[in-house]
């Protein structure tokens, strides 16, 4: 139990009155409201802090690229923090703060009603556009959300297409609504024409290619098709893959799943819930929405990948945004560190892959 000299000391320093429920993140003293963080006797410390975190913060503190690919959604969520304090600072470490005393209630509800006001009419898919709309605390407040490392906790989690799967008994008018949220399944690439004479190791290196491709899918939370990201998600692709980068032959699918989680450890750092997931996902792709169509979510795996990798083929002659927003916090649209041509080799085997599986399945 806090002594009563604790008690003093976790006043508010800028009025003395009731108790300070928040810490100013640059000078460390207790506040109690925003009317106080934002007096005059704290003036010179807030107007400071903000200019750093905007000016020099950002400028030395190199963005996450894990986080990259969810700083637009994150824009139009920064008044739902909920463990942030008010204005940038942070509820003191297992401190509870408790109700809201009716000024500050009204405090929050007013600048929710500003921002809301001032993104009237913006597109919010345009980050550009509402980083100019925020004010300097809520680019302040943004930047520490990203130099936290906790963005995922407040960006809506990515619900994969593969997780579908078809009841045993279903209604016939909607039975085929999940299709709309899976890649398009490439229709151009023919049967093969004599399978009995391809090496029947071939299913080894699909399930290599697909584990890898349910990691990349995850890490980029579904935006591996983004303009900004499409080359960094090949280069993860081809990485993770050795079948698609390095052209290397699995005896079996237990080595083909077991090289991409030891690939995904070294490269990406992946914890092993990480690996668990994917390996679920993996299992689930396989096993495809139905027993009637066993082969469906593969295909359209398989088709995603190929995707990538042409997407990536043709980054150079995209254009990348110059505005504010993109220079600080998104990928600078790099073009993949593979070769056009090692790249169209590796879209050629994803085609035959995808032949041999219509063919067998």
């Amino acid at each position: 139990m806090s002594s009563s000299s604790d008690n003093l000391d976790n006043l508010c320093f800028l009025c003395g009155a009731v108790q300070g429920k928040y810490v100013c993140p640059r000078c460390n003293v207790y506040y109690c409201s925003l009317d106080c963080y934002r007096s005059a006797k704290h003036a010179n410390c807030s107007e400071q802090f903000y200019k750093e975190c905007i000016q020099e913060e950002m400028a030395v503190d190199a963005p996450n690229p894990d986080d990259a690919k969810s700083v637009q959604k994150i824009l139009t969520r920064l008044q739902e923090a909920d463990k942030l304090g008010v204005d940038g600072g942070f509820l003191e470490d297992g401190e509870d703060d408790g109700e809201e005393s009716e000024g500050d209630s009204d405090d929050l509800a007013s600048e929710s009603e500003d921002l809301a006001a001032r993104l009237a009419g913006i597109d919010l898919n345009n980050p550009e556009l509402v980083w100019q709309k925020l004010s300097a605390e809520e680019k302040a407040e943004f930047q520490s959300i990203i130099a936290s490392g906790d963005a995922s906790q407040i960006v809506p989690a990515w619900e994969p297409w593969w997780m579908h799967r078809q009841p045993l008994v279903q209604e016939v008018t909607d039975s085929d609504d999940y299709k709309k949220k899976c890649p398009q399944i490439s229709t151009k690439i023919p049967l093969l024409k004599d399978i009995a004479k391809v090496n029947p190791g071939v299913k080894y290196g699909i399930s290599n290619a697909v584990m890898a491709y349910v990691i990349v899918a995850r890490h980029f939370q579904g935006d591996h098709l983004e303009p900004d990201l499409v080359s960094e998600a090949a280069d993860c692709l081809m990485d993770l893959s050795l079948s698609l980068g390095k052209g290397e032959n699995f005896a079996d699918g237990e080595s083909a799943v077991t090289s991409v989680k030891m690939q995904a450890t070294e490269i990406l750092e992946s914890a092993q819930d990480d690996l668990d997931l994917a390996l679920d996902d993996f299992s689930k792709i396989m096993e495809g929405p139905s027993t009637d169509e066993v082969s469906y979510y593969l295909l359209c795996a398989l088709s995603d990948c190929i995707n990538v990798l042409s997407k990536a083929t043709k980054k150079g002659n995209g254009k990348s945004s110059n505005g504010e927003f993109s220079k600080r916090f998104l990928a600078s649209g790099r073009e993949s560190k593979w070769t056009k041509k090692q790249l169209m080799v590796t879209i050629k085997k994803l085609e035959f892959y995808t032949a041999w599986v219509k063919s067998c399945c």
